[in-house]
C-alpha cells in the first residue's frame, strides 16, 4: 500500500470505497469475476464502471499466498488495505514524505488508522440484485441513509462519519449531476465549478472531488464544507454531529475508525462457513480429497524454496520468468510434468517435440528446487506443482526494472520492490 499510493494518491479512497461496497456483508462477494455461468456483483448498478483497485487486492493476495497459503481471506485482505489506504493518503510534500520514510510511520502520512478484527471468510457466491437493493444511492435522501445503514446494525452517527470518506478521492458526474443542478440549497459557486466538468448530459464517468481543497488527504475538510451549505446534509437530525466534525478532526477521525471497525464486522463468514480462495476473482476449487495426509504443510515448504530459487533466478537471468512460464504452458495440455522426462535409449520424450526442440529452457531451474525441496520432504511434493509454482512466480518477479525504482531498492536491499511489481 505505501507504493500504491505513492504511485496513485486516488487509490487510498478507491480501495476505502471497495471495501464498503463489500461491507454490506464483508465477505469479498464483490472480488467475484461473472463467469458464463456465474453473474456477481461488479456490474450492479451502484459498481459497474466505478470500483477499481480490484489489482491492488490481487497483488497482495499473490503476495500472501507465497508466505502461507490458504490462510489469509480475500475478505481480510480487503479490510487491511481499506484501513491502510486511509492511513496512508495523503498530498505526498515533499518534507512529509521524506520525514515518513524515515520514521516508517504510517499515521503520519495521511488518516486515522485502527486495528482490523480479522479471521473473516470469503463468500462462496454473490448476489448482484443484493447489491442493488442494498447500497445507498447517491440520490437517497437523509432519512433513506439513515435507515439503510440502520438495517445492517448502524446508526445515524456511524452514517455520518462514514460519509466523511468523501473527504478523500474522486465522484463521476453522474453520482452528483442531480444536485449540482437541481438542489436550491447547494452553494451556487461550488454547483457552477463542478457544472464545468459535469454537463447535464453526457460526461458521465468525469470525475471531480467533493472535498474541493484537500482531495488526497484525509481530514474534515468535507464536513466543512457542508457547513458552507456545498452538499446536502444540512438542515436534518445530524447537523450538530457535522458541525462538531467541522472544528473538531480528532472527534471525527476517532468515530470514523470506530465505525469502520462496526462496519468491517457485519455478518463476517467464520468457522466453517464460506472458504480461503486462493485467488480473490474465482471461487477456490475442490481438489482437497485429492491429495495426501498432510500434503499443504510440505506445499508450504517448497512455496518457500520455489520462491528462494526464484528471487535469485530471475534476478541473474531477467529472461527465466518467461522461460518457466512457456515451460509450464508445453506441460500444461497435461500439467503432469510429463515434459520433463528426458528421452532414454528405450523412451522418447516430449523434450524433442517440435513445439520444444532447441527452444524449452529452464529445466535446470526446476532441477534445482527439487532436489532442495526433497532434502526437506523426500516423495511429497510433485515436479508437476513445482513447475506450477515456479511459473506463477516467474511471472510474479519478472520486472520492468525502471531506474529510479532499480536505484531506490539496491540501495535498500529490499529484491521485492524490484521484482515483485509483476509489471
Amino acid at each position: 500500500m505505501r507504493t500504491t499510493v505513492l504511485l496513485d494518491p486516488r487509490m487510498g479512497a478507491s480501495l476505502l470505497r471497495l471495501f464498503f461496497h463489500d461491507c454490506f456483508g464483508c465477505d469479498a462477494s464483490v472480488l467475484l469475476d461473472d463467469t458464463a455461468t456465474f453473474n456477481g456483483e461488479k456490474n450492479a448498478g451502484p459498481n459497474a464502471n466505478s470500483l477499481r483497485g480490484f489489482e491492488v487486492i490481487d497483488t497482495i493476495k499473490a503476495e500472501v499466498e507465497l508466505q502461507c497459503p490458504g490462510t489469509v481471506s480475500c475478505a481480510d485482505i480487503l479490510a487491511l488495505a481499506a484501513r491502510d489506504g486511509v492511513a496512508l493518503v495523503s498530498v505526498v510534500a515533499t518534507s512529509l514524505y521524506l520525514l515518513c520514510s524515515y520514521t516508517d510511520n504510517f499515521a503520519c502520512l495521511g488518516g486515522p488508522s485502527w486495528r482490523v478484527p480479522l479471521g473473516r471468510r470469503d463468500a462462496t457466491t454473490a448476489s448482484q440484485s443484493a447489491a442493488n437493493s442494498n447500497l445507498p444511492s447517491p440520490a437517497s435522501n437523509l432519512s433513506q441513509l439513515i435507515a439503510a445503514f440502520a438495517a445492517k446494525g448502524l446508526n445515524a452517527r456511524d452514517m455520518t462519519a462514514l460519509s466523511g470518506a468523501h473527504t478523500i478521492g474522486q465522484a463521476r458526474c453522474v453520482s452528483f449531476r442531480s444536485h449540482i443542478y437541481n438542489d436550491a440549497n447547494v452553494d451556487a459557486g461550488f454547483a457552477s465549478q463542478r457544472q464545468r466538468n459535469c454537463p447535464s448530459s453526457g460526461g458521465d464517468n468525469n470525475l471531480a472531488p467533493l472535498d474541493v481543497q484537500t482531495p488526497n488527504t484525509f481530514d474534515n475538510t468535507y464536513f466543512r464544507n457542508l457547513i458552507a451549505l456545498r452538499e446536502l446534509f444540512n438542515n436534518g437530525t445530524q447537523d450538530a454531529l457535522v458541525q462538531q466534525y467541522s472544528t473538531n478532526a480528532g472527534a471525527f477521525a476517532a468515530d470514523f475508525a470506530a465505525a469502520m471497525v462496526r462496519m468491517g464486522n457485519i455478518s463476517p463468514l467464520t468457522g466453517s462457513s464460506g472458504e480461503i480462495r486462493s485467488d480473490c476473482r474465482r471461487l477456490r476449487q475442490t481438489l482437497l480429497p485429492l491429495l495426501p495426509r498432510g500434503y499443504f504443510k510440505w506445499a508450504a515448504v517448497a512455496c518457500t524454496i520455489v520462491r528462494q530459487t526464484m528471487r535469485t533466478t530471475g534476478l541473474l537471468d531477467p529472461r527465466m520468468g518467461a522461460s518457466l512460464l512457456r515451460l509450464f504452458f508445453h506441460d500444461c495440455f497435461g500439467c503432469d510434468a510429463s515434459v520433463l522426462l528426458d528421452d532414454t535409449a528405450t523412451f522418447n520424450g516430449e523434450k524433442n517435440a517440435g513445439p520444444n526442440a532447441n527452444s524449452l529452457r529452464g529445466f535446470e531451474v526446476i532441477d534445482t528446487i527439487k532436489a532442495e525441496v526433497e532434502l526437506q520432504c523426500p516423495g511429497t511434493v510433485s515436479c508437476a506443482d513445482i513447475l506450477a509454482l515456479a511459473a506463477r512466480d516467474g511471472v510474479a518477479l519478472v520486472s520492468v526494472v525502471a531506474t529510479s525504482l532499480y536505484l531506490l531498492c539496491s540501495y535498500t536491499d529490499n529484491f521485492a520492490c524490484v521484482l515483485d511489481r509483476g509489471d
